[in-house]
Order: C-alpha cells, then sequence, then structure tokens
C-alpha cells in the first residue's frame, strides 16, 4: 500500500542516474559493490525527514516532571546519557539539549544523535535552521532569544549554552558492539 510513496521517492533518481526504470535501480542496488553514492542517495530518499522542535509535547512535559527526575535519582553524581536514535535534522536533540540546561541537569547530560542519512544529519551538525523551522515548535521567542543567535535566512544553535551533544551516522541494523549504553532511548521517530 505503499508502493506510490516508494515510487514518487525515488522518481527523481531516475534521470538523475540514468536508470530507465525503477526496476533497473533496484537492480543496480543488488551487487555488493554497490555505488555509495546511489546508495546514500536511495536512503535518503526513501527516509521520513519529517521534525521539529519539541516535537510531542506531553514527552517533553514527562521529561521534565518525571523521567528525568527519575533518572537523577538513580544516578545523581553522573550524566545521564541520552540517544535520540533518528535525530533527523537535530530538532529532537538540541530540545533534549534545551530543556536539560532549562532544567540546570548537573551534571549535564550526554546526547548522542544518529541518522541514517548523512544529508540531514550534516544539517542537523550545523545547528543552523530557517525562521519557520525554529517556528515549528520553538513558539517561546525567549526561548529563540536565549540559544539561538541569528544568522542569515534564520537561526544558528548556541551550542556553548547546551549539554555536549554528538552526532554521528548510524544505520540501526548494524549497530556496533562497542556502542555504548543509554539511560534515556528516544526512538519514536525509528517507529514511524
Amino acid at each position: 500500500d505503499r508502493h506510490y510513496l516508494v515510487e514518487n521517492r525515488l522518481l527523481p533518481l531516475l534521470e538523475e542516474f540514468g536508470f530507465s526504470s525503477l526496476h533497473h535501480l533496484c537492480l543496480a542496488l543488488q551487487p555488493s559493490p554497490q555505488p555509495p553514492v546511489l546508495r546514500e542517495r536511495v536512503i535518503h530518499a526513501l527516509s521520513t525527514h519529517e521534525t521539529s522542535f519539541f516535537r510531542d509535547p506531553e514527552l517533553f512535559t514527562a521529561l521534565r516532571s518525571e523521567i528525568f527526575p527519575a533518572l537523577l535519582e538513580l544516578h545523581p553524581s553522573r550524566p545521564l546519557s541520552i540517544w535520540s536514535a533518528a535525530a533527523s535534522s537535530g530538532q529532537e536533540a538540541y530540545s533534549l539539549g534545551i530543556l536539560a540546561a532549562e532544567m540546570h541537569l548537573q551534571p549535564r547530560p550526554e546526547i548522542m544523535a544518529t541518522d541514517i542519512s548523512a544529508p540531514v544529519l550534516a544539517q542537523a551538525a550545523t545547528g543552523r535552521y530557517t525562521l519557520y523551522e525554529l517556528s515549528r515548535g520553538l513558539d517561546n521567542s525567549a526561548l529563540i532569544q536565549k540559544y539561538f543567535t541569528p544568522v542569515s535566512g534564520g537561526a544558528a544553535i548556541r551550542r556553548e549554552l547546551l549539554p555536549p551533544i554528538h552526532f554521528a551516522p548510524l544505520d540501526l541494523r548494524h549497530v556496533p558492539p562497542s556502542f555504548p549504553s543509554f539511560d534515556l532511548i528516544l526512538c519514536r521517530n525509528v517507529l514511524i
């Protein structure tokens, strides 16, 4: 029932890479030594990149009132470790950082943000957002003024005010055995 969605997302790649049909595109992805650029472009095209700041307000209310206090009670002397498993363009990770800063969590948590799509992860790492992207979830102008610096066409996150946020590419089907453990994992965007 999602064939139309797959087709619409992949059709632009046919012309770009010179394939005559979706079937030929799929055949090119089969061999092991597939072109990495093609693979990355297909992954990006098929991934859903919908995100916003403080998406699902109920989650952030629960984090503030119940989840963070309970985790801090369990681990009062070490930084909490948080993983945003499908970080997309970074709004979830930065929202976590803003919430942690607003709550004055000490020691400051460490946030890992991963995604399978390299282009959106690269955007996330820049911390730059358009005014439209900021308006989606950040309707509090005081938070924008406090945590962002105006730049041409939008604003950039002020990382020095946030806990450390590390961005890394990751295919969740191939998590390395050495991957760290976390106190909190946000994976709603994976389940979509």
